[in-house]
């Protein structure tokens, strides 16, 4: 309900950094989408090859690593889809001058977490909604899981953070336990 980078980095550490990598790239980070739209970029997670503790502790709470707007939709979005990692796509029907239509689907990447996982997270999201935000993301009528969260810009050629230049972003679902929706947005605070 409440963002605390230690829990982040106390879960990060009891996962260990084999793991935590691989459910970086697993979630897709690191890696384009492959979507139908071209100059997609693959995001940066390549600081956490030097193996370096700190770099995987600010890691888990979003610092020192580059994902983009897609990445993050993706990843949300195999939670869920409990716990089903998909290549989303951009337009769903291209009909050419003959009228043959050639359409696009979601296409399943592969398993990310386990059902049971995802449907825990949904949960914790769907408390987050209800306890953490006065109430003001939730919709009437429905269970809605969501999230928000507050990043540093990084200064170009990696040299720290601006001091007062932030990112604040939502992400939620709905209906948390049958999801039609997906909503990402961010904000750059400058």
């Amino acid at each position: 309900e409440k963002s605390l980078n230690t829990g982040a980095i106390f879960v990060a550490e009891r996962v260990g950094q084999d793991r935590f990598l691989k459910y970086l790239q697993r979630f897709g980070f690191g890696q384009k989408a492959e979507i139908d739209f071209p100059g997609e970029v693959a995001g940066d997670i390549s600081n956490l090859d030097a193996g370096r503790s700190v770099d995987y502790a600010t890691a888990s709470f979003g610092q020192g690593i580059a994902v983009t707007p897609l990445q993050i939709a993706m990843a949300i979005g195999a939670i869920a889809n409990r716990g089903i990692l998909m290549t989303p796509y951009l337009v769903e029907r291209i009909r050419d001058e003959a009228g043959v239509e050639e359409l696009h689907r979601p296409a399943e990447r592969g398993g990310v977490i386990s059902a049971s996982n995802a449907e825990a997270l949904t949960k914790m999201l769907v408390s987050a909604v209800r306890n953490g935000f006065e109430n003001r993301a939730g919709i009437s009528g429905y269970f809605v899981a969501g999230k928000t969260g507050t990043a540093q810009i990084a200064l170009p050629g990696g040299g720290g953070y601006y001091d007062d230049r932030f990112l604040h972003s939502f992400f939620g679902y709905f209906p948390a336990y049958d999801p039609q929706f997906l909503v990402f947005f961010y904000i750059e605070l400058t």
